[in-house]
């Protein structure tokens, strides 16, 4: 009920003041004495609390655009919705429609991340719904801690520009690339954890080769990352983590790729160093993490010289992360990755060296490959994994030149420490020993007796030569021979997992999709 509606009924000889909202009042002479005051309608005679907030359904984000959000109310009186008010967004009423079954009101909200005030992240609360009564006056349905409504809804800050990107990593708000960015100022982010989203849109982060010596780019996820391709990575360091991702846990990376970049353990300080060093061509360590899609290409990793008096570290080197705890890894690779310089210390020290970790403990590493060399003079040395403990190595191949003057060195796995499974993988590289003396093996050199290692397989000669010298392994290993592999297409079947992957040879053949 409006005004116009309260003149017809009880106004028609103008006598009553209408205020919406308020009882009508008499029309009296200012010289009459207690003239009548304006009394509010009670509130409750527009029953506020049939208004509230049954559910929503998310539209869509504001990667595209703005956001939507379709919130449905609780509306028995059908009271028009004039606002809906949610913290750290900017939020527009663009649609509204009444469902007379449910006796709600559909509200499509507009929302986007806009002032400096708003915040991009994925959940916010509903603050207010602001609505009219049947006399038209103007109410509002607050919440308060206590009584929340809650909005999950994944909104981003659209980032174009190198410094607004470090910015909003700062601040822990989800981001999304619009454009490829390059590193100015030298600024890197703050040393914070970060738990929002940082979705690349498969556009590029190019380091421009610039120096880190802190040997990370980001210090802490524990969010998401996906879609972002990194190029010119330069890390320089002798710090405990090196990575572009200095430790994860509980996160998840997708579909990253980082090329033409580089680590180098360099101690040019000549401080005495006495530590464990998780080194990783994207991730230094990680626990309780998913990733999926990570490749590495045209990557470097080396130590440099050593000065110091003193260097007794235990280092733990991957292509992709140097040591993983309780993470799955699938479906990603590492080429033309070159570790080296991997020399021994005159007092102390240990590497172990992997094409895509370094150590690993119940982990999964399924559908992975490596192309490339290691060069090093330490154990522990395989073209998967350098050191595996209680981990599931499976439907993985590696292609890589592997030289050592120490033991346990392994075409899949160098030193398998605990009750592990190594099945159905391939080694279709050459194991070079510096120190006859030492055992090699194409898949595992040293494996526990509880350990499950079957179905594995290599080449019957030397892929890096003419050579026909045969390659042979005591556990479970079926070789090939390598005049026929391609012929009768048995190991490019075997190698071939994923689309994605190729065989690194000059035939370029591509593997078709797979289940």
């Amino acid at each position: 009920m409006n005004s116009s509606v309260w003149q017809v009924i009880i106004n028609e000889d103008d006598k009553f003041n209408i205020i919406l909202g308020y009882y009508p009042v008499l029309k009296m002479n200012d010289f009459m004495k207690d003239k009548q005051e304006y009394i509010k309608i009670p509130y409750d005679y527009y029953n506020d609390t049939k208004i509230d907030v049954i559910s929503s359904n998310i539209l869509k984000d504001n990667t595209d655009g703005k956001g939507q959000a379709e919130i449905y109310i609780s509306n028995p009186n059908r009271n028009e919705i004039t606002d809906i008010l949610v913290e750290n967004l900017t939020t527009k009423i663009v649609g509204s429609r009444y469902d007379e079954d449910s006796q709600s009101t559909i509200i499509t909200l507009e929302m986007d991340v806009v002032k400096e005030e708003d915040i991009a992240k994925s959940e916010y609360n509903i603050v207010s719904i602001t609505y009219l009564d049947e006399l038209g006056g103007q109410h509002v349905k607050e919440y308060s801690e206590n009584n929340i409504r809650r909005l999950d809804v994944t909104m981003y800050r659209k980032v174009n520009l190198y410094l607004d990107f470090v910015k909003y990593i700062n601040q822990n708000e989800n981001i999304y690339l619009t454009d490829d960015i390059k590193i100015t100022d030298s600024k890197l982010p703050n040393n914070i954890t970060y738990t929002a989203i940082l979705d690349g849109n498969n556009k590029t982060l190019d380091l421009n080769n610039e120096r880190i010596i802190r040997g990370y780019f980001m210090y802490y996820l524990r969010g998401i990352v996906k879609n972002l391709k990194v190029k010119n990575m330069n890390l320089v360091s002798v710090q405990s983590y090196i990575g572009f991702f200095r430790y994860c846990n509980e996160a998840t990376i997708t579909n990253i790729d980082i090329s033409n970049s580089s680590v180098l353990i360099d101690n040019p300080s000549g401080e005495t160093v006495n530590t464990t060093m998780y080194v990783g061509g994207m991730i230094g360590q990680s626990h309780n993490s998913n990733f999926d899609r990570l490749s590495i290409n045209d990557f470097h990793i080396s130590r440099g010289e050593d000065k110091s008096d003193e260097y007794i570290a235990y280092h733990y080197v991957g292509g992709i992360i140097g040591e993983s705890n309780s993470t799955n890894i699938t479906n990603s690779y590492a080429y033309n990755l070159t570790i080296d310089n991997m020399y021994r210390d005159s007092i102390g020290g240990r590497f172990s060296l992997g094409g895509i970790a370094g150590t690993t403990s119940s982990n999964t590493i399924k559908n992975c490959y490596t192309h490339g060399t290691i060069d090093t003079e330490y154990s522990e040395v395989g073209g998967i994994v350098g050191r595996n403990s209680s981990t599931t190595i499976t439907n993985n191949y590696s292609y890589m030149l592997i030289e050592s003057g120490w033991d346990n060195v392994g075409g899949i796995v160098g030193n398998l420490v605990n009750a592990a499974t190594v099945t159905n993988n391939m080694f279709i590289g050459k194991l070079i020993n510096k120190n006859s003396n030492e055992f090699y093996s194409v898949i595992t050199a040293s494996r526990h007796t509880n350990s499950n290692v079957r179905n594995n397989y290599a080449l019957e000669s030397d892929p890096f030569s003419n050579s026909t010298t045969i390659i042979t392994d005591t556990n479970n290993l079926s070789a090939f021979d390598v005049s026929s592999a391609f012929i009768e297409n048995n190991y490019y079947e075997k190698a071939c997992f994923y689309s994605f992957f190729y065989l690194p040879d000059d035939r370029g053949k591509r593997c078709s999709a797979r289940d």
